[in-house]
């Protein structure tokens, strides 16, 4: 992969238990240059995430450019799990979930167990995203990924995160009417 791709990077808004629904939020970017900013909405502890995501790229006219994307973990508005195996299978494009903790997959299928919501298929997509993709700790994130080779991760990884860091807070200033919190 050649430095200076564009870079989807997708974050949801700040929500509360009782809400129905989440914003979520995409910067398109390219290098440190935004060229747009992509939104919709997901249930609140979910399963529709994956699907709502790759619909939206599909829809977008950043969709022949778009050629890697990031996300903030492998979850959206609480425990609606993203299945970055099959966004990288339907859209061919490489994903990267990055987190600054080390992520703890007893302690997700725990809060999957208390949540009580479609347990048994929230745990068994988690297993099949964390035995399909690759995992790595590089400049402080922790990186879950498919699609994308462990030399290229160095390249993208700060710019993914600023890209983020920028989805999380305008998605932060719409729903609450001024940004906050620290991604």
């Amino acid at each position: 992969m050649k430095e200076g791709i564009r870079i989807l990077s997708v974050d949801d808004a700040p929500f509360a238990k009782s809400d129905s629904e989440s914003l979520v939020v995409g910067i398109v970017a390219r290098k440190d240059i935004v060229e747009g900013v992509i939104s919709f909405h997901v249930t609140v502890d979910g399963n529709d995430a994956t699907d709502k995501l790759i619909s939206k790229i599909r829809q977008s006219r950043f969709l022949r450019e778009i050629k890697l994307v990031a996300l903030n973990g492998i979850t959206l508005a609480g425990l609606n799990i993203v299945d970055i195996t099959k966004i990288n299978s339907e859209l061919s494009i490489p994903v990267l979930a990055i987190t600054r903790k080390k992520p703890n997959q007893r302690a997700m299928e725990y809060a999957i167990k208390r949540a009580g919501k479609g347990v048994e298929e929230k745990i068994k997509l988690l297993r099949k995203i964390n035995k399909a993709s690759l995992s790595s700790h590089l400049n402080g994130f922790y990186i879950q990924y498919i699609g994308i080779r462990d030399k290229d991760l160095s390249t993208f990884i700060d710019i993914a995160y600023q890209m983020l860091r920028l989805a999380h807070l305008v998605a932060s200033g719409v729903v609450k009417g001024e940004s906050k919190g620290r991604l």
